[in-house]
């Protein structure tokens, strides 16, 4: 679990961290799982694979018009507006800009190892971005989902994707609370047994023809794979 945790946080239950650490288990010891993986970062195929992390330009200090595109890769559409907000000269795209030039934010951090600075900052920068695709008149926004697909590709070591059938898997649906969700994922991450395991597959998935895993130590990355590929059986 993560060093500490910011003040206004609520710790997740350890029942809730055991049942996700199980149903992963579960997923990572499958039989086919390694043939899901390997569908999901197959070039000739339809899923995004690596293509959602490695599409250039990807400036790691701003969001650009390829990171939207990278997004929409994984069937999510952003509004104009938010088009607009995000990547034109703004307050709100200089506020995300300067956050993905903090130190908190610094491209080489990851999920398991992050302290309480760096979660305020992951929660500064979610929210903003989730914010920032408010479309015109609506008082707030949901787009929980699409903001979490942005964050993933601005700093795919820090942000899990929220997906709702992997939340639903990993049973924090019902929480709807992203600190909930990333004291999940770090929990998973930081289980050496489990990342092992993980590891395995992503390098039996690599080996298979046409297949493109991209980076083969983003394993949060490939984690989100496993997972959501599980849900579609």
């Amino acid at each position: 679990m993560f060093a500490g945790l910011p003040e206004a946080w609520t710790p997740t239950a350890p029942n809730i961290l055991g049942h996700a650490a199980d149903r992963t288990r579960e997923v990572l010891s499958a039989d086919d799982v390694a043939e899901r993986v390997a569908a999901y970062y197959r070039r000739e195929s339809n899923y995004a694979g690596a293509t959602f992390s490695e599409l250039n330009p990807n400036d790691p200090f701003s969001i650009g018009g390829s990171d939207l595109l990278a997004v929409h890769l994984l069937s999510v559409d952003i509004p104009q507006i938010a088009v607009r907000r995000l990547t034109e000269p703004c307050p709100t795209s200089t506020h995300l800009n300067r956050l993905l030039a903090s130190n908190a934010l610094a491209v080489d951090l990851n999920l398991q190892t992050a302290g309480p600075e760096t979660l305020d900052a992951m929660s500064e920068f979610y929210d903003g971005v989730k914010a920032a695709l408010r479309p015109v008149a609506a008082k707030t926004s949901d787009a929980w989902v699409t903001a979490s697909k942005l964050c993933a590709r601005k700093r795919p070591d820090l942000f899990p994707i929220r997906d709702k059938r992997v939340r639903q898997l990993l049973g924090t649906w019902e929480l709807r609370s992203y600190a909930a969700d990333w004291q999940v994922f770090c929990h998973l991450l930081s289980d050496n047994e489990l990342m092992a395991a993980l590891r395995d597959i992503v390098d039996e998935a690599a080996g298979m023809d046409g297949v493109s895993v991209g980076d083969p130590n983003g394993m949060l990355r490939h984690l989100d794979v496993a997972l959501w590929t599980s849900t579609l059986r």
